[in-house]
């Protein structure tokens, strides 16, 4: 279908409103990228399906979005095709997925390209004075290398170290594959186990994992916890084979 863009306005509530729809989301975004200059080295392609945008006096913008076909390349990573929908109410953003497909990368943060089956759940961030708050509503990823679920929040003061209180999930029938996805940048925390776990397990099938995450991460794995803080971590698998030290006879 063509592309449309309509547009009313109320002159007793001084209320404009426009919508569009069938717009290629390259066009789109022309001014956002004119605002955001990280945005110029990004290559972003897709459909908007459906577009409202509110403005009136006294009264928080609001826009909501549906669409389809969402890819995006930079420097940063790839991911797409993308579909779901995304909505903004003042300082209030939520993004919900309804499906994906295609490979992701996240260099910095792992290692090689992951090919998704699906994606699912939403996410939603907001600022305030102090800094800013991330959530995951059950987000969920499905790949033929593993299943992942996240639900939790992250919060990023300005003048303070992150702060997350999250409970992860996730399955796989070849550990070893996913170990060797684990990023080895110095800048990151915990080098020795990063580097150790993919080294030290050679294989198995993980049939379950849950991780319990809370508290500032300046003081994680918090060896001597407070009452707000928790890392609990459990495993569940089978045809594990581990070697421990390359001295040490590996347990199969």
């Amino acid at each position: 279908a063509d592309a449309r863009l309509t547009g009313t306005f109320a002159r007793q509530s001084r209320r404009l409103e426009l919508t569009a729809r069938g717009l290629p989301l390259a066009l789109a975004l022309r001014p956002a990228r004119l605002r955001f200059d990280r945005l110029a080295d990004t290559r972003i392609d897709g459909r908007l399906d459906a577009f409202t945008l509110s403005l009136a006096p006294d009264t928080p913008p609001s826009l909501e979005a549906a669409f389809s076909g969402l890819t995006f390349d930079d420097p940063a990573g790839h991911a797409g095709p993308i579909s779901g929908h995304y909505r903004q109410s003042g300082d209030v953003h939520r993004l919900r997925f309804d499906q994906a497909g295609g490979r992701l990368a996240v260099p910095r943060f792992m290692r090689g390209e992951l090919a998704i089956d699906g994606l699912g759940g939403a996410l939603a961030w907001q600022r305030a004075d102090d800094g800013w708050t991330i959530e995951a509503e059950k987000l969920e990823l499905t790949s033929g290398e593993a299943d992942v679920g996240i639900d939790g929040r992250l919060r990023l003061p300005d003048e303070a170290a992150p702060r997350i209180d999250l409970i992860a999930t996730a399955s796989a029938p070849d550990a070893t594959r996913l170990l060797a996805r684990i990023p080895q940048a110095e800048d990151l925390p915990n080098q020795r186990l990063r580097d150790w776990l993919p080294r030290a397990i050679t294989a198995g099938h993980l049939d379950a994992a849950r991780l319990e995450l809370a508290g500032p991460l300046d003081r994680f794995p918090f060896a001597d916890p407070r009452a707000d803080e928790r890392f609990h971590l459990e495993l569940e698998g089978h045809g594990v084979d581990v070697t421990y030290k390359p001295e040490w006879p590996p347990l199969e």
